[in-house]
């Protein structure tokens, strides 16, 4: 379960960062929409103003001081200008290098188109693994019921149950223990539902196509559609595992037993 939570993580981190509002390609819109400010290319204005002195608080003085030498201040606005372009240059950079997973103690990269495929099937292999867990576990519960000779015994196996916490807690807690068990074992499809639904948008869809080519484009989403199915079906297979093996427990918890006969020692 704490793997599957650290991958959930860092899926959902990748999710974040592909997506609307990605921070580093607005801030890359803007600074490209306010070019011609900087540069002085368009007409000047009470919002290029504004924006030119927000720059001048940061160190980059776009205009020439009034009364000083016109060479110095032509050099101190070519100066800010090349600054401005570099980090132009630099988000540009940065924006690729996001379409790259690598990894550096093995020297891999991994194409971010890729990195939801493999992040699917991990997220695959790690549910199933789950499942056969929670099934065993149940197996193995329902062996030790069987030859449970008193309540103690019972008192014991039930507390190392982490899973259910029957009679000890309201029935209120016990329906929001159960929807937060639903929502975590949906979690994952739903973090790859959002995948596919972002990338069959009509936007970034169009753009794949022009960019990667339709062959490759409706192989690849034909594979994260599996994948997808995957994920959800082995979501599906772990809720009812941990649902069967709650309602077990519970059932459990209720079972009485004879009383212990009382032996006299032998003289």
């Amino acid at each position: 379960m704490y793997v599957v939570l650290l991958v959930l993580f860092f899926v959902g981190c990748g999710v974040r960062d592909f997506d609307w509002p990605s921070w580093d390609e607005q801030r890359l819109h803007v600074m490209l929409d306010n070019y011609g400010c900087v540069a002085g290319a368009v007409p000047a204005n009470s919002e290029c103003a504004h924006l030119l002195a927000d720059y001048a608080d940061q160190g980059l003085d776009f205009g020439t001081p009034a009364g000083g030498d016109p060479t110095a201040g032509n050099l101190q606005r070519n100066l800010a200008l090349k600054v401005y372009e570099r980090r132009i240059i630099e988000l540009m950079k940065k924006d690729l290098r996001g379409y790259a997973l690598e990894i550096p103690l093995f020297g891999v990269y991994l194409d971010g188109n890729d990195l939801w495929l493999v992040s699917g099937a991990l997220m695959s292999l790690l549910l199933l693994i789950l499942t056969a867990h929670i099934e065993r576990e149940l197996a193995n519960y329902e062996k030790a019921a069987k030859v449970c000779p008193n309540e103690s015994c019972r008192d014991l196996l039930v507390m190392a149950q982490i899973f259910a916490l029957p009679g000890e807690r309201h029935k209120r807690m016990s329906l929001a223990w159960r929807s937060t068990f639903i929502a975590l074992y949906s979690l994952p499809a739903l973090l790859n539902l959002y995948v596919i639904r972002s990338d069959f948008s009509e936007r970034n869809y169009a753009f794949n196509v022009r960019m990667i080519g339709p062959g490759w484009v409706h192989l690849e989403y034909a594979l994260r559609v599996v994948t997808v199915l995957s994920v959800a079906y082995l979501c599906y297979r772990c809720y009812r595992a941990s649902a069967e093996l709650q309602a077990f427990v519970v059932r459990f918890q209720g079972s009485r037993f004879p009383p212990a006969e009382e032996t006299t020692p032998a003289r």
